[in-house]
């Protein structure tokens, strides 16, 4: 009825009954009995009459496959509810055998199962939902599907989940809600646990300990970026030296020339590091240990160790460790690392961090390797827009209000489709995939394993049964050093391996040969000397300072060429002429990409103009604000690298 277009048309409705907002519909065109998948947007009920608004998806071929209509559908053909077998023949591309059952269509009367493709996960995964929207609840699921094709299927996956609240344990017992059982039935499923698929570290029962021993990346981890040259110190002070132990570092540390107030605070670091629990010198993980195709490892990371700080560096310590390996291929099956609270790792927040680095750098390169993601946040607005953009599977449930605009402005959804999930109860929302055809709104389906929350009362049944699998872990998971002791090291290199002198030895010896040194320049003056130490002084921490400088400004660089050559091409010119009008501005990149820049606080609007705010941006990265002179020195250096 009314007017059609090729991208829309309105229908009558017969009996209001029958149909809902979202729903998927087929139009039969009167005249060639073409056949055309359309959506309901809208349902308008005016003067007895009820029509519904609907949005033109594609015609269907034979193939079963959509292609853009040519001519609008004529009034008066007939529009009726598609089967689920057509449906599902439409939705999904690949066979189903090896994909996942998440959960069923939303907006159909009828059963119609939502599969998804876990090859999908090698572009990446993110998971919005405000708090109680059901993010763990639907990442348990996909682990379920994820674990049960592992065991059955010819790709076995290994699956490494960073627990920040301690809420996937439930894994580990069959599900025994009765109305979640009840719903179970309705997918031919059964409650089920998983306990001979789960590896469980825990830092009361199982702690994973880390390596004590530090290179420069390492280093770069411990320190914020107003901290970041104490990195660079600690690098001078390891000289040749490539790796170093905790407990040589403090040694050396603290029998250092340096000022007394950076010496302290060195100290007072290291310390905290080497007392904190964190790490071990002998008995420490890695990633060969604990992941095993066709198991999920879980590690409970609730009560790590120095806060924030501690579980921010264990994430980024262990993803970075997977990603050395899997660059030199040493694993021969896929990873999927999930990461609950993505924004406290990633940050969108303009400056330099290591942690977020290292998570960009597998969103962007992981693919390759074999290195999948799967990213859950509640505050999409607060995610790197580096990582969002490489997430090319996107599953949105119950969002605040205040999030939506962002949201619909980042990942590219309608805004009608963002408004509704306001109102979406938890476990309901949208999904889309590479390998689905179409977005869709789904209901997520119960979990096989169990839900059992902290109060419950089979609470500490619960506990009880992760406790063991720790301590079934800890058994399984010989340290590597252990290792190395008891079965590899020859009989015949025993006494050698015995007699290798401890770090300290080492520092001490520096230390002699220091002494030498100053007696052989007994003869020169008080005087030469001090200015001699002050000249090799400023020298390194000049030499430290600029390769940090040089540090924030590939960090800079990064960031402008990862929006496009558009955002290039502006700033280039920007450099260049100072201030570049808004209009002109747009025939290099679009709105989005000029947001984007404001956002980041690389530009600022002024009047009808724009002009550049690396003043500012470098005042904030560098703890100190640029001389005009060097200001022109680092904007050659952006302009030179952005070319």
């Amino acid at each position: 009825m009314g007017k059609t277009r090729t991208n829309q048309f309105n229908f009558r409705v017969e009996d209001v009954k029958k149909i809902i907002k979202n729903q998927y519909v087929i139009a039969i065109n009167k005249k060639d009995k073409a056949k055309v998948l359309a959506q309901i947007l809208d349902i308008i009920t005016t003067g007895g009459v009820t029509k519904a608004k609907c949005e033109v998806l594609g015609e269907i071929h034979d193939d079963k496959k959509l292609y853009p209509p040519q001519r609008p559908l004529p009034i008066g053909s007939s529009v009726y509810m598609p089967s689920t077998k057509l449906l599902t023949e439409i939705l999904y591309k690949a066979p189903l055998e090896e994909r996942l059952l998440l959960g069923k269509i939303l907006t159909h009367p009828e059963v119609v199962p939502v599969y998804f493709n876990p090859r999908d996960l090698s572009r990446h995964m993110v998971i919005v939902a405000t708090t109680g929207g059901g993010k763990s609840y639907t990442i348990s699921v996909i682990i379920e599907e994820l674990l049960k094709i592992s065991k059955n299927g010819k790709n076995p996956y290994a699956i490494l989940v960073f627990d920040v609240h301690n809420e996937y344990g439930g894994l580990a017992l069959p599900n025994s809600e009765e109305t979640q059982v009840r719903g179970l039935e309705e997918f031919g499923l059964e409650p089920k646990g998983f306990e001979d698929q789960l590896l469980v570290f825990d830092w009361n029962w199982n702690p994973p300990k880390l390596s004590a021993e530090f290179d420069i990346q390492r280093l770069l981890f411990l320190y914020g970026i107003k901290e970041q040259r104490f990195a660079f110190i600690l690098k001078e002070l390891m000289g040749e030296k490539e790796k170093m132990d905790i407990e040589e570092m403090l040694n050396i540390v603290d029998a250092s020339d340096l000022h007394p107030s950076t010496r302290h605070a060195l100290v007072t670091r290291i310390r905290a590091l080497k007392e904190s629990g964190l790490f071990d010198r002998e008995h420490y993980l890695k990633p060969q240990d604990y992941l095993k195709p066709g198991k999920v490892t879980i590690f409970r990371l609730a009560e790590t160790p120095m806060g924030d700080y501690g579980l921010r560096f264990i994430v980024a310590d262990i993803l970075r460790q997977i990603y050395d390996l899997v660059k030199e291929r040493k694993f021969d099956f896929n990873i999927i690392a999930v990461v609950d609270e993505a924004h406290l790792f990633a940050p969108r927040a303009g400056k330099v961090d290591a942690v977020r680095e290292v998570i960009e750098r597998i969103s962007r390169e992981g693919r390759k390797y074999g290195y999948w993601l799967i990213l859950a946040t509640q505050a999409p607005r607060d995610l790197s827009l580096t990582v969002i953009a490489n997430c090319s599977s996107i599953l949105a449930l119950k969002m605040q209000k205040r999030d939506i605009g962002d949201f619909s402005e980042i990942f590219g959804i309608s805004q009608e489709i963002s408004q509704s999930l306001i109102e979406m109860p938890p476990g309901k929302g949208y999904l889309r995939a590479p390998s689905l055809t179409l977005p869709l709104m789904i209901s997520v389906r119960p979990r096989q394993s169990s839900d059992i929350k902290g109060g419950s009362p089979k609470f500490r049944d619960l506990e009880e049964k992760l406790k063991d699998i720790a301590e079934k872990t800890k058994e399984t998971i010989k340290p590597q050093a252990e290792i190395i002791t008891k079965t590899q090291i020859p009989e015949e290199k025993e006494k050698e391996a015995i007699e290798i002198k401890p770090p300290i030895e080492e520092t001490k010896k520096k230390e002699h040969k220091k002494k030498e040194i100053i007696e052989k320049e007994s003869k020169i003056s008080k005087e030469t000397k001090t200015r001699k130490k002050k000249i090799i002084a400023k020298r390194k921490f000049m030499e430290s300072r600029l390769e940090y400088e040089k540090k924030i400004l590939d960090s800079i660089i990064e960031e402008i060429r990862e929006l496009g050559p558009g955002a290039t091409e502006l700033i280039k010119k920007l450099i260049e002429f100072e201030y570049i009008p808004i209009s002109k501005a747009l025939t290099f990149l679009n709105d989005r990409v000029l947001d984007t820049l404001l956002l980041l606080d690389i530009i600022k609007q002024q009047g009808s103009s724009i002009v550049l705010n690396l003043r500012k941006i470098l005042t904030d990265r560098l703890g100190k604000k640029p001389s005009r002179k060097e200001l022109e020195t680092m904007l050659i250096y952006i302009k030179d690298r952005l070319r």
